[in-house]
């Protein structure tokens, strides 16, 4: 049909047409595909034969050229990767360096409630420096510490994309020599504000008192200044954890800074306050909230403000 060699108007039994050029391609005669009627038009068909036939002029085989540009597509299509995306591919490739549920969580719930909103979408072989200062300047100067985890952590998921190709070039996250152009030093924005330490003459005064309250904050207060222990490491602290009978208590690897296990001897005076305390059934913590599981991370602080 229409003035080219080799142009024809496949018809079905269904009654669907097609296009197709009957041309020989090397040692073959394959039937090329040039597009259904009436979406591709004659006039298309035509301009569309002659160019397949000048391309097997050249010595270009046009069913292979048409096969490695679907490739190259398919290949990039794949590279194609969002900043949630590589957020999440990052975040389960360093999972097992996380301490505890807690910091896994808070990980990548600071880029969900921070960058995804503004930045989630993006490609991130497009994410740049503007991207990136958009994210942390609405919090830079009202929530430094949170911003600067969130900075470093937007860092991170941009290295692993670079790694595994997903983008190429500087990363606009890094501080030095970037972002510290762009925005004030944190330690210029957040003055950090000390409390006052107990005078060492004071400290029976403050035992006593705090004894003197059945409140479970100031219960877990008292363990952790007889015990030498963080605050999380009490709160989360569990009865299975203590051996009554070798005055030991043994903190687990994955509750320690320094991530090994850590075995803290138990004086007559932590023997006798654990004796005291009421065991919540179907609660495995020691120092237990109103419902049951563990204790917020702002009691113990609590019980200081309280105390003046």
């Amino acid at each position: 049909m229409g003035g080219v060699a080799g142009l024809h108007l496949k018809v079905k039994n269904t009654g669907a047409r097609s296009w197709i050029l009957r041309v020989k391609v090397g040692d073959r005669r394959p039937d090329i595909g040039l597009g259904g009627f009436p979406d591709v038009t004659l006039e298309h068909a035509r301009n569309r034969a002659r160019e397949v036939r000048e391309q097997i002029r050249q010595g270009i085989d046009p069913i292979a050229e048409r096969k490695a540009a679907t490739d190259r597509l398919r290949a990039d299509q794949a590279k194609v990767l969002s900043f949630d995306e590589a957020a999440r591919g990052c975040h389960n490739t360093k999972v097992s360096e996380f301490r505890n549920a807690k910091h896994k969580n808070d990980w990548i719930n600071s880029l969900t409630r921070y960058a995804s909103p503004l930045i989630g979408t993006l490609s991130i072989a497009d994410i740049e420096l503007a991207h990136v200062v958009s994210v942390l300047k609405p919090i830079w100067t009202t929530k430094t510490a949170t911003a600067t985890r969130v900075r470093q952590r937007i860092e991170s998921v941009l290295a692993w994309a670079t790694v595994n190709g997903y983008r190429s070039g500087d990363n606009p996250a890094r501080w030095k020599g970037n972002l510290e152009h762009a925005l004030p030093k944190p330690s210029k924005v957040h003055k950090i504000k000390h409390r006052p330490a107990l005078p060492w003459s004071e400290v029976g005064g403050f035992m006593a008192k705090l004894r003197s309250s059945e409140d479970i904050g100031a219960k877990a207060l008292e363990f952790a200044i007889l015990t030498a222990t963080r605050s999380g490491e009490v709160r989360l602290a569990t009865w299975d954890e203590i051996d009554l009978n070798a005055r030991l208590w043994t903190i687990p690897a994955e509750r320690m800074k320094a991530g090994k296990p850590h075995r803290v001897p138990l004086s007559e005076p932590v023997m006798r306050l654990l004796k005291t305390l009421p065991r919540l059934e179907g609660s495995p913590y020691i120092f237990t909230s109103s419902r049951g599981g563990a204790m917020s991370d702002i009691i113990l602080s609590a019980v200081t403000r309280r105390m003046g």
